[in-house]
């Protein structure tokens, strides 16, 4: 699951906490009807409805968590611990007159490289390289007039790395 898809379903299980503990508190609905009968506003917390505070509380727990994470990921870039810069990596996949292209760079020599075409089941439906490979930017093309339309994922993997990428066969 991504850190958004997380971070969205963080966010709805604190919204829906709040709404159900207000709802289910009927001396907090009977305190907020005496407050809003009176003329007097106040931005205290506590003149608040008890469903804007739930709310309030869980932006603001939220806001915090996002703020702690990006913390987390700028130190973690900072101190030079990120691994991402030196790994492998697909520059492009592109498919031109049925023949897919894929520009692959190496960061190091690897004893095992393996470029496969998966559909969007899971299945291996063509091998584009398997080897060894150099340190560089390398094109590997594969003839794709046998697969039909749609799309898939490129997906190179060696001995200490997986990487994918999405792409789309029209003729």
């Amino acid at each position: 699951m991504s850190s958004l898809s997380r971070h969205i379903v963080s966010v709805s299980l604190v919204v829906m906490t709040a709404v159900f503990a207000v709802a289910m508190n009927p001396s907090a609905h009977a305190e907020n009807d005496k407050r809003t009968a009176s003329p007097k506003l106040s931005t205290k917390s506590t003149s608040l409805s008890p469903m804007t505070r739930a709310v309030s509380s869980a932006l603001k727990t939220l806001t915090s968590r996002k703020a702690a994470a990006d913390i987390r990921s700028q130190s973690k870039t900072s101190t030079g611990r990120d691994s991402a810069i030196n790994a492998p990596r697909i520059l492009s996949t592109r498919v031109a007159s049925e023949v897919f292209i894929a520009r692959v760079e190496m960061a190091s020599d690897e004893p095992l490289v393996d470029i496969a075409i998966f559909n969007m089941l899971g299945k291996r439906v063509m091998d584009v390289y398997k080897g060894t490979s150099t340190r560089g930017i390398h094109e590997h093309t594969q003839s794709v007039s046998d697969l039909p339309e749609g799309v898939y994922m490129c997906v190179m993997q060696g001995t200490n790395f997986r990487k994918a990428e999405k792409f789309f066969f029209s003729r």
